[in-house]
C-alpha cells in the first residue's frame, strides 16, 4: 500500500496519487479468510468501527433504494487538485515539541506494557502524527492540539498492537487492544 502500487497476477500497476485502500473486516465471520500479519495491519492508517446506522438513517436508506441505486447519481464534491492541496497542507501543520514528547511517551508505554508483546512501530507513530496534523487541518487550525492526538489514539494505534496472551477471537483481541490504548491515553497526562 505505501509503495504506491498493486499487483494482480504477474502485473504491477502504479497508482496515481492520491489513492486510498479501504478494507473491511467482520470478526464474527472469518470462515475462509485469514487475519493479516501485524506488518500488514501496521500499514493501515486507521481502524474504525462503523456499527449499525440509526433506525432513521437505515429507514432513509431503504426508501432511497425504491427508485433505483442512488450511488449511480453521486457527483464529486471535491476535485483532484483540491485533494492534493489538502494533502500537501497537512505537512504544514505545526506540532509543538511538548506534543511530540507526549506522543513518544505514549508509544514507549505501548512497548513496555505487560499485556503487549509488540508495541506501536515507528511507522505507527508517524501515522498517528500525520493523522493529528490532518485532524487539525480539517478543524481549520494550523497547529495540533492534545485532543487531536488523544482522539486518534484508539483508531490509529490499537490495531498495531500484538497482545501478550492468545485470544480466542479477533473481536476480543480488538476490544482488549482498544481498551489498553484508551487506558494509556487516560493515564498519561497531556501537555498544557
Amino acid at each position: 500500500m505505501s509503495e504506491g502500487q498493486v499487483s494482480i497476477d504477474d502485473t504491477t500497476h502504479t497508482l496515481e496519487t492520491p489513492f486510498m485502500v479501504i478494507a473491511t473486516q467482520n470478526p464474527s465471520e472469518m470462515y475462509g479468510t485469514y487475519p493479516l500479519p501485524e506488518s500488514q495491519m501496521d500499514r493501515f492508517l486507521l481502524r474504525v468501527s462503523l456499527g449499525y446506522p440509526s433506525k432513521a438513517v437505515e429507514r432513509d436508506l431503504l426508501r432511497s433504494r425504491a427508485g433505483g441505486d442512488p450511488v449511480a447519481a453521486l457527483v464529486p464534491v471535491v476535485d483532484l487538485a483540491a485533494v492534493r492541496t489538502l494533502q500537501d497542507g497537512v505537512e504544514t501543520i505545526r506540532v509543538d515539541d511538548a506534543l511530540v514528547d507526549y506522543a513518544m511517551t505514549f508509544i514507549e508505554e505501548t512497548r513496555r506494557h505487560p499485556a503487549i508483546t509488540v508495541g506501536v512501530s515507528t511507522r505507527g507513530v508517524l501515522a498517528w502524527y500525520r493523522g493529528a496534523q490532518a485532524t487539525a487541518l480539517a478543524a481549520g487550525r494550523d497547529f495540533v492540539i492534545p485532543d487531536d492526538l488523544k482522539g486518534l489514539a484508539v483508531p490509529c494505534l490499537a490495531h498495531r498492537l500484538v497482545l501478550a496472551q492468545n485470544h480466542d477471537s479477533l473481536g476480543r483481541q480488538r476490544s482488549d487492544a482498544e481498551r489498553i490504548v484508551a487506558e494509556i491515553a487516560n493515564r498519561i497526562p497531556v501537555p498544557t
